[in-house]
C-alpha cells in the first residue's frame, strides 16, 4: 500500500530557489494513438458481426451494431477530451498560481501565498484538498489517491511555510 501511494505522488520541482511548481495529472493508461487503434479494431469487429448477421437474414442486428459503435465512439471521445486534464500549482514572483485544466477548459486562480490556506474536507465520504483565500476555494489533487493527496498537502504545507500550519495531516 505504501509503495502504491508513493507511485502516485506528484513530483515537486524547485525553481532556482525562488519558488516551486507541481503538476498533478490524470492516470491515463492508453495513449491517444493506441486508443484510436483499439476503437478502430472494436468498430471493425462489431460491424463485421453485424454484416454477417444481416447477410444471414437477421438484418436488425446491423442497426444495433451501428448504435454500439456510436456509443463506443462517444466513450472514446470523452476519454480523449479528459486525458489531458491536470492541475498545476506554482509559486513564483510572490504569487501562488493554480491552473486547473478540465475537458479543454482552463481555469486560473491566483492567491498571495501568505494569505492562502490549505483545508482537508470530507465531501461525499472522500477526503478532498482545497487551497483558498478571501472566500475563494480551489480543489487540488483530485486526480490523486487519498494517501497521495495527503502527501501533496504535507508537501505544500512544508514549502509554503508558516501560513500553512495546523493542517493536522
Amino acid at each position: 500500500m505504501q509503495q502504491e501511494a508513493e507511485a502516485n505522488l506528484p513530483r515537486v520541482e524547485a525553481d532556482d530557489g525562488h519558488g516551486f511548481s507541481v503538476t498533478v495529472r490524470r492516470n491515463c493508461s492508453i495513449s491517444p494513438r493506441n486508443a484510436c487503434l483499439a476503437f478502430a479494431a472494436a468498430a471493425v469487429v462489431s460491424f463485421a458481426i453485424g454484416v454477417g448477421f444481416a447477410a444471414a437474414g437477421a438484418w436488425l442486428v446491423l442497426p444495433f451494431a451501428g448504435i454500439e459503435i456510436a456509443a463506443l465512439a462517444a466513450a472514446f471521445f470523452f476519454h480523449a477530451r479528459h486525458a489531458g486534464d491536470c492541475e498545476s500549482i506554482a509559486v513564483r514572483d510572490g504569487r501562488l498560481r493554480i491552473e486547473v485544466r478540465r475537458g479543454g477548459a482552463c481555469e486560473v486562480h491566483e492567491f498571495h501565498p501568505a494569505w492562502a490556506r490549505l483545508a482537508l474536507r470530507r465531501c461525499g465520504g472522500e477526503l478532498r484538498l482545497f487551497v483558498g483565500a478571501h472566500g475563494r476555494d480551489v480543489e487540488v489533487g483530485r486526480h490523486l489517491t487519498v494517501p497521495a493527496r495527503g502527501a501533496l498537502a504535507r508537501e505544500l504545507g512544508a514549502r509554503l511555510g508558516s501560513g500553512w500550519r495546523g493542517l493536522g495531516i
